[in-house]
């Protein structure tokens, strides 16, 4: 049963995380860091890249 709770308590505080963070600002990171690890630009889907 405490295993349980914690999981649910996890769980609601990973949704409050995901609703608090900015879906852009997520983009926005999520393109850089992959920009940076494959060592090419990568057009994140927020804003065009033309």
């Amino acid at each position: 049963r405490r295993a349980l709770r914690a999981g649910l308590l996890a769980g609601g505080l990973t949704l409050l995380a995901i609703f608090l963070v900015p879906w852009r600002e997520l983009g926005e990171w999520l393109s850089a860091t992959l920009s940076d690890l494959t060592g090419m630009p990568v057009v994140s889907p927020g804003r065009s890249g033309r």
